[in-house]
């Protein structure tokens, strides 16, 4: 696992990939189907000058027995697999685009800290300035469905909000701010 800064370990960050599968059986070679991930909403669009609602969907959630959950409270002693799906915007099909990934980790005593991955996996504080955020994968040519494994592994202590979708060159962001991945880790 990682270590980060605050002692909270949240593990290696997985890259984007079309294909994403059930760590419970190896030979899954199977697309995750729509109905399988919990809906997230439409995508919230960020500007350096305002915030409106896109026309991209996202899907995520995390796969604990057999069935993908949104929220989940689980144990620390419980691997999971944490994964997302965006309908991409028709008119951003085609588009180079950065892939990011966020966490908002909340403590038990309610100290919070922000997340990002790095085009390395590695993860990084963030300080909330949208000027610092960097990709998780740089890039990538937007398909009509794009997947995003977004980690798999131990949790620490905590509460997490996992926040993902893409930056588009013109560096509006999409992402799923209607509803984020939630998940609480207990001892």
């Amino acid at each position: 696992m990682t270590e980060v800064t605050g002692g909270v370990q949240l593990g290696p960050w997985a890259e984007t990939q079309i294909l994403l599968f059930d760590p419970q059986v190896e030979e899954s070679h199977s697309l995750i189907t729509e109905e399988a991930l919990p809906d997230l909403g439409q995508s919230i669009a960020l500007t350096a000058e305002n915030s409106q609602t896109g026309q991209s969907h996202f899907r995520g959630g995390i796969f604990l027995h057999n069935a993908y959950h949104n929220p989940l409270t689980l144990s620390t002693t419980q691997a999971v697999r944490i994964s997302g799906q965006i309908n991409i915007d028709p008119l951003h099909v085609g588009q180079t685009a950065d892939i990011v990934i966020v966490a908002r980790w909340t403590s038990l005593v309610g100290e919070e800290k922000y997340f990002m991955q790095n085009s390395n996996g590695q993860i990084q504080s963030w300080d909330l300035n949208f000027a610092h955020l960097v990709a998780a994968q740089e890039q990538v040519t937007l398909s009509a469905i794009q997947a995003v494994d977004i980690y798999t592994g131990l949790l620490n202590v905590g509460q997490f909000q996992i926040f993902f979708g893409y930056r588009l060159a013109d560096n509006t962001l999409f992402f799923n701010g209607e509803q984020p991945i939630l998940v609480t880790s207990y001892q």
